[in-house]
């Protein structure tokens, strides 16, 4: 099941009931949905607003920024979280993952590849009856079947309703000033971006100033509202809009300051923000970015062509993202945060690597930011894309410093793709390259990149010479460089079966992890950890550390299926085949679906525990569990988690119940005893065995005399 994905809005929704409305109506009876107006005219809000008050799950697809209609492919996988399998191409993936599922897919801003957009959505909604799909235009796709709303400009009350708002008016207004509003909102033809525009710039002066300048300067259309608007800022605002300009899908606060030569650029963003040329909007982790809409971005870029500035601009960009991008090449250990930092600016590295492609500019930067940009990629499952962008830059700049960064990174992809000897041989080189030119830390990396090839195609022996080399050349200033390499080592010991080794090295490098590192970044190690203590019969250590996974990355989808199974494998130590199974069953799928494969040590780690599982339950209990596991989405696998350690303590009253049951009575004599009606009882047992993962009375029976008896 997919998240609502709507875009968190501060600025309260103003009219358009009517046509939310008849978009919810639309979207109920039709499976293809078409809003259609102008620039500016509120599609996206209206679609969003949808999002936000509905129950659905909505995946919106932004395509503004979508310069290269080839990649469209790429960025509806990325927003249906699809990853690839081994010789899928990307349309099929799509298709794949849509046809399982019910969904609302919406495809905003999308005038200039309609018909891209058109085939696509036409493939998808022939082979997946679950889906329907909204599209936000200046232009329908016209489809068969299509329904087609167009949106007009806003009611005049609604409209001086809206300026009020924005403009911040909480107090009573003068009929001069309701006369004011009417006639700005008359002169910008009741277009929403407009009236928010000079709504902002009523903050700054009054509303009769506001209708005053209107009268000779705008014209009726959208781009007259926003050279309006620019005229009236100052030379410093002017300056910052122009320079964020180049970032296509939005910035921080640290980029723009690196962008732009313009002092302290935050009470200049704010002033930005309160005209509505600028909108803060919600990140990853709770950090705030900032994006134009591209409109208005599009006047900006064209208005720091106009004044010379675009070269300079440019350099500075590429200089922030090179800074950006430096721990790939120079850092052992590569952060969580980092990637999802990057990630983050994979509009702006895509515009900045085509830049440069085209000018045959900074090559060696070139290399550096594809490899970053690929690395997000390939996290999001969009490997085959990657390695293509990663194959080209390096045909391309054959000799450059950072080349043994893309190769490593060339080896992380096709490794996952399952192609051994390409991934190893692309390691080997990434080794080479590096030695050759003294980047010790890189040449690090790339040897542990080898050992993972190596270890993961059963050459353990070869595998742990090349780990041991590596931490013999860690530099000791760098304590996560050695601690990155014995966890690696003792993973493959994991997978070798050498559980007792493993936890050794773990023993070393488990406190420097703890020491430099926190939250999602301790997952891989914690993972690693509590499959050694499981294999080693150390289950309340187990426990712990799956529990505390749970705790530190609950949105982790790399973590998910591993806590799921380790939980399962405790259940069938614990006594509960049945609960086990539903485990297993439920990380099985999970994994299906996200299109991810466990290790082959851990595979016949839990493999054994779901066997002793499965030889302690009836048929008709292993059908129960692995269709109860089977059906979890997402949300209830993680909801189940997070419940399990709670729900499975009985009450003292359910202790009762089980123990006379145990006993022997019915639950007639139950209710005698305890003095509660029969239907009190079954309820007591039903709620037992839901907790337990107990399909029936004998299974409670046993359950009490092996805990209690």
């Amino acid at each position: 099941m997919f998240a609502n994905s709507g875009r968190v809005v501060a600025n309260a929704f103003v009219g358009r009931e009517h046509e939310l409305s008849s978009l919810r109506t639309a979207l109920r009876a039709n499976r293809l949905t078409s809003l259609v107006g102008p620039g500016g005219i509120g599609k996206t809000r209206l679609v969003r607003e949808l999002a936000r008050r509905s129950t659905k799950d909505f995946r919106i697809v932004e395509l503004a920024a979508l310069t290269d209609e080839n990649a469209l492919l790429d960025f509806v996988a990325a927003a249906l979280g699809v990853r690839e399998k081994p010789g899928e191409c990307p349309l099929s993936a799509i298709v794949a993952r849509a046809e399982t599922q019910s969904f609302v897919l919406v495809l905003d801003n999308c005038e200039h590849v309609v018909e891209e957009c058109g085939a696509l959505v036409e493939r998808l909604l022939r082979h997946c009856r679950g889906l329907r799909v909204v599209v936000t235009s200046r232009e329908p796709l016209s489809l068969p079947g299509e329904v087609v709303l167009r949106l007009g400009p806003l009611p005049a009350d609604v409209a001086a309703k809206l300026f009020t708002d924005r403009a911040g008016i909480d107090g009573a207004l003068t009929e001069q000033d309701r006369a004011a509003i009417s006639r700005i909102c008359d002169n910008v033809e009741g277009l929403p971006l407009a009236v928010e525009l000079a709504a902002r710039r009523a903050r700054a002066t009054c509303v009769r100033e506001v209708a005053d300048g209107l009268a000779d300067m705008l014209h009726h259309d959208l781009r007259a509202t926003i050279e309006w608007s620019y005229r009236l800022l100052s030379p410093p605002e002017k300056a910052l809009l122009r320079e964020v300009s180049l970032l296509v899908n939005g910035f921080t606060l640290d980029a723009a300051g690196a962008i732009c030569p313009v002092g302290d650029v935050l009470p200049t963003l704010l002033r930005l923000a309160a005209k509505s040329l600028i909108e803060r909007t919600a990140a990853p982790e709770g950090s705030i970015r900032f994006r134009m809409p591209e409109s208005i971005r599009v006047f900006a870029a064209e208005q720091l062509r106009r004044t010379g500035g675009e070269p300079a601009a440019w350099t500075r960009t590429l200089d922030w993202l090179t800074a950006l991008t430096l721990p790939l090449r120079d850092d052992v250990y590569v952060p969580q945060s980092f990637t999802l930092e990057v990630d983050a600016e994979r509009d702006n590295l895509l515009a900045a690597v085509r830049r440069m492609t085209e000018s045959g500019e900074r090559p060696d930067d070139r290399v550096l930011l594809t490899t970053a940009l690929a690395r997000g990629w390939q996290f999001s499952g969009r490997v085959t894309a990657a390695l293509r962008m990663l194959e080209q830059v390096l045909a391309d700049v054959p000799a450059s410093p950072n080349r043994a960064v893309a190769l490593q990174s060339v080896a992380w992809g096709q490794d996952s793709l399952g192609n051994a000897a390409e991934a190893t041989g692309a390691a080997a080189e990434a080794v080479r390259c590096a030695r050759a030119n003294g980047q010790v830390s890189l040449e690090m990396r790339s040897l542990n990149s080898v050992g993972c090839v190596l270890g993961r195609s059963d050459r353990y022996a070869t595998a742990e010479a090349v780990y041991r080399h590596a931490v013999a050349i860690a530099p000791p200033e760098q304590p996560m460089a050695a601690a990155l390499l014995q966890h690696n080592h003792a993973w493959m010991l994991v997978s070798a079966g050498e559980h007792d080794r493993a936890a050794e090295l773990l023993a070393r490098c488990l406190p420097v992890y703890r020491h430099h590192l926190a939250g999602p970044d301790l997952v891989h190690i914690l993972h690693t950890a509590s499959a050694v203590d499981l294999a080693l019969g150390r289950y309340a250590d187990a426990r712990e550390l799956l529990l505390e996974t749970l705790r530190i990355a609950p949105s982790n989808t790399n973590s998910l299926p591993h806590v799921t199974e380790g939980l399962g494998v405790l259940a069938v130590h614990d006594g509960q085949p049945v609960l086990a199974l539903v485990h297993f069953a439920a990380a099985t799928a999970y994994r299906t679906r996200m299109q991810r494969v466990a290790s082959s040590g851990w595979c016949r780690q839990i493999e054994a525990a779901a066997d002793d599982a499965r030889a302690a339950v009836s048929a008709k209990d292993l059908q129960a569990a692995e269709r109860r596991g089977r059906a979890m989405s997402e949300d209830a696998l993680r909801a189940f988690l997070v419940a399990e350690p709670e729900s499975a303590t009985l009450t003292t009253r359910e202790l009762e119940v089980v123990r006379h049951l145990a006993d022997g009575d019915g639950n007639q004599e139950i209710a005698r005893r305890l003095g509660m009606a029969s239907r009190t009882v079954s309820c007591h047992l039903e709620r037992v065995k839901e907790k337990l993962g107990i399909h029936d009375r004998s299974g409670l029976q046993q359950w009490y005399l092996v805990e209690h008896g």
